[in-house]
């Protein structure tokens, strides 16, 4: 329900936030959350408040059962520019897409590794995979873990996750 992190957000650095349904249920016990506020902590104890403007439903994820208890990670997405402003940085390690045409996955892929590349005039830095990719290379299960480890690692040394009362 609500809606994604759009153009203006980004533009705005506004405080708000999109979630996944696991971390509506877990942090307030409910999925309709849509207006309600969470706080941020980073690691030098900045506080950011940020609004709930959108909640991922997880069904029909296979992995979403899995993620569904305390000690897995669960989504929060901030516009970019709120996200680089809060943590102090310029640098991004992942960039997620979604394309309408299942047809274009690597290509868009593709370009967007030349757009990199070219704009940092630096190549072979940079890869573009899809999970259809992953899956049938059979590194999915390691992703999937590597991915729940660097999230919790990051959660631990770096925030802290406060329901707004």
């Amino acid at each position: 329900s609500g809606r994604f992190i759009n153009d203006e957000d980004n533009a705005s650095n506004r405080n708000v936030a999109f979630v996944d349904d696991l971390f509506a249920k877990r942090y307030f016990g409910r999925v309709d959350i849509v207006g309600e506020q969470i706080k941020l902590v980073n690691g030098n104890n900045d506080i950011i408040k940020l609004k709930i403007i959108g909640v991922q439903s997880t069904a029909g994820d296979p992995f979403a059962s899995m993620m569904d208890n305390e000690e897995m990670s669960t989504n929060v997405l901030m516009p970019l520019s709120t996200y680089q402003t809060f943590y102090n940085t310029e640098y991004i390690q992942r960039i997620d897409l979604a394309v309408k045409d299942k047809n274009e996955i690597k290509s868009t892929g593709e370009k967007l590794v030349k757009l990199l590349e070219f704009y940092h005039q630096n190549k072979d830095k940079y890869m573009a995979t899809s999970v259809q990719d992953i899956q049938k290379s059979g590194m999915w299960c390691i992703q999937r873990f590597m991915s729940y480890l660097i999230s919790e690692c990051r959660h631990y040394l770096s925030s802290r996750w406060h329901r707004d009362y």
